[in-house]
């Protein structure tokens, strides 16, 4: 009896095994098979869509563009500039031309060119200003003058004043329209650009209205009093630099004497005798004269007299800030 059952149980698992393996095989087999068919069958569709796709037929009859009266009136007068014939050939190409051909004759100068649009503005406007850095100087005062009278209508009107930061720089930049012809921006770029945007940042940090650096110092008018504040390397710039703004002194009894005290504290901070400088400083305070940069230099000096900086120290303060 136990050996019959036994024959049994390894019978059926013989054909449990048997199927098992079968199994194997046959699902080995549709998933060899069957994805090959689908392959087959997705590259097939595709060939038959690439073949039957709609194409334009082709031509050896040339197709003329022409500038009519709408194009004139819609897009200006001719001459076009050269930009816009470029554009027009961009959209032409686009159409998949085998050539393009221009019978186009350019006699006159293209009058959007930068050369040609200085020589127009300093023909008809006489914007070619010979003193052009003097002429910013001024304007940045007449900002501030135009500015105090506005303070006074929102004082009483609305309870509140506005103040503004004005940085000067000269130098060569980039101007004019930056971006693609979809996004673009009229502006002016460059280290000079930076340089000036980075001064006017300061001018709250000093407590001036106005900061113009050492190459813009020698176009201030002797009307104005100048006072060097600091020398600096600012952010994004190793080069150091100095930079100046305004004394005003009109409420001081002796304005020339308080100025030669200051540039004798400056020079005793460079020296590194901070001792001496803070003394003077701390007399500023003292005389109600005080103004936030000379608060600026107290706090340098008590900071130098217990933290020296050393013998290669060379006066300059770096501004991490933009």
């Amino acid at each position: 009896m136990l050996k019959t059952i036994r024959k049994k149980i390894m019978v059926v698992s013989g054909h449990v095994g048997l199927a098992g393996i079968a199994l194997i095989l046959l699902f080995s087999m549709n998933r060899l098979f069957v994805a090959n068919l689908f392959t087959a069958y997705d590259l097939s569709c595709y060939d038959w869509f690439l073949t039957h796709q709609h194409t334009r037929e082709k031509s050896d009859v040339p197709v003329i563009v022409d500038i009519d009266e709408q194009s004139l009136e819609r897009y200006g007068q001719w001459p076009w500039p050269r930009y816009k014939i470029a554009e027009l050939i961009d959209r032409i190409s686009g159409a998949g031309p085998l050539a393009v051909g221009l019978d186009i004759l350019f006699p006159e100068a293209d009058r959007t060119s930068p050369v040609n649009l200085n020589a127009f503005l300093k023909k008809e406007f006489d914007l070619d200003i010979p003193n052009h850095r003097a002429q910013a100087f001024q304007a940045a005062v007449d900002m501030l003058n135009a500015l105090g009278k506005l303070n006074d209508t929102f004082v009483k009107e609305y309870g509140f004043t506005l103040n503004i930061g004005i940085g000067l720089h000269i130098g060569r930049v980039r101007v004019g329209n930056m971006g693609t012809k979809d996004l673009f921006n009229y502006t002016i770029i460059g280290d000079n650009v930076n340089v000036a945007s980075r001064l006017e940042n300061l001018s709250k940090f000093y407590g001036v209205r106005i900061i113009f650096s050492e190459d813009m110092k020698t176009y201030v008018p002797r009307t104005h009093q100048i006072q060097e504040l600091d020398l600096v390397r600012i952010r994004g710039r190793q080069e150091p630099l100095k930079i100046y703004g305004l004394f005003t002194g009109k409420f001081m009894a002796d304005s020339d004497k308080h100025i030669a005290a200051y540039y004798h504290a400056l020079r005793l901070y460079r020296e590194q005798k901070f001792g001496r400088a803070l003394e003077i400083f701390e007399q500023f305070r003292q005389k109600r004269v005080d103004r936030r940069l000379y608060k600026i230099y107290r706090q340098r000096c008590k900071y130098y007299l217990t933290h020296p900086p050393g013998k290669s120290w060379d006066g300059i303060f770096t501004h991490q800030q933009k």
